[in-house]
């Protein structure tokens, strides 16, 4: 019979909670270049305490869609990890996939719910485009939990729109598209989209490509032997810093030197994880996820090369958790 302590450990390892860095890390810069460069509100009343408010919701309903999802997929694949990986929490015994699944389902009510009041508490309306995006974010997430080991060609994309989407519903938190003078009904569908612009999907694609690529290697932990594809993976996934080039002049960078430093900062780690992945496909998994840190890093510093330190301290608390629960 496991003790409390361990069943909490367990649950905390089956979250994957070392990982909510990078998402905290994707959240933060997404939401902080969106607010800085297109108001949030037209009105008097945002200010720096709305803008922090509106950012601590969208973390905290991030970091539980995050950890149910990772639960979910765990409960999912219980029989697949009991013949491949019989170490993990609820094979081993540690926890039951039942409860595991009622842990998931409750994390992800509870972020659909809390999200749907939370964000008029900023908004003071609701604002549709908000919940039609955190209805697909938890939506592929639950696909992905569901479906990931039946196509796992599927499995890549779906795993890439999660982050996609979650850096959009960062992106979106940062705007309201319906003031409380007007009706739900009697505004255009398109009208809830109009702020999005081309550096956003740049910037969520770049975070999906990133999460496509980490993912394949992902995919094949439970096979033997070597990653077979590591020219074709190191060629692609060197290029994806070199999405934040193009959104140089849409950031309005005053100043490259923060933003060269973060590429080369992120190179050298991708670089180290490549050399990783030659005798250890969790390893290298487990790096690249930190990485998420350093390509936001990347974003941030076009506008900011200060702020940047920030996504670089989560990089270094994601691998500072890493020491004492898994990434993967």
């Amino acid at each position: 019979m496991p003790t409390k302590g361990e069943t909490l450990s367990a649950l905390l390892a089956s979250g994957r909670i070392a990982n909510l860095p990078t998402v905290w890390s994707n959240v933060l810069v997404a939401f902080w270049l969106s607010s800085s460069l297109t108001p949030l509100h037209q009105s008097s009343d945002y200010d720096d305490g709305t803008r922090l408010l509106a950012l601590l919701i969208t973390i905290l309903a991030a970091s539980m869609i995050y950890v149910g999802g990772c639960l979910l997929g765990d409960a999912v694949d219980a029989e697949f990890d009991q013949k491949h990986r019989p170490q993990r929490p609820i094979p081993s015994g540690i926890l039951s996939a039942v409860y595991v699944k009622l842990v998931a389902l409750l994390l992800l009510a509870v972020a659909l719910i809390g999200w749907f009041f939370g964000h008029q508490l900023w908004a003071q309306e609701i604002q549709p485009h908000l919940m039609i995006l955190v209805c697909l974010l938890i939506a592929l997430v639950s696909c992905y939990a569901f479906y990931h080991k039946k196509n796992k060609p599927a499995a890549l994309l779906m795993m890439a729109s999660c982050r996609f989407m979650l850096i959009m519903l960062a992106i979106g938190a940062a705007h309201q598209v319906l003031p409380a003078e007007h009706s739900v009904k009697t505004a255009p569908l398109t009208h809830y989209f109009d702020w999005v612009q081309a550096w956003m999907i740049l910037l969520a694609s770049s975070v999906g490509l990133y999460t496509l690529l980490l993912s394949w290697v992902a995919s094949t932990e439970s096979s033997p032997g070597a990653f077979k594809s590591r020219s074709i993976l190191a060629a692609l996934l060197l290029s994806v810093p070199l999405i934040t080039i193009p959104c140089r002049p849409m950031l309005s960078a005053t100043t490259y030197t923060g933003h060269v430093v973060a590429l080369l900062i992120i190179y050298l780690w991708l670089c180290y994880a490549l050399v990783t992945l030659k005798r250890s496909k969790p390893g290298f998994v487990s790096r690249a996820l930190a990485g998420f840190c350093l390509l936001d890093a990347c974003f941030l510093a076009l506008l900011d090369p200060v702020l940047a330190m920030i996504p670089l301290l989560l990089f270094v608390l994601a691998l500072a958790m890493q020491r004492y629960t898994p990434a993967t």
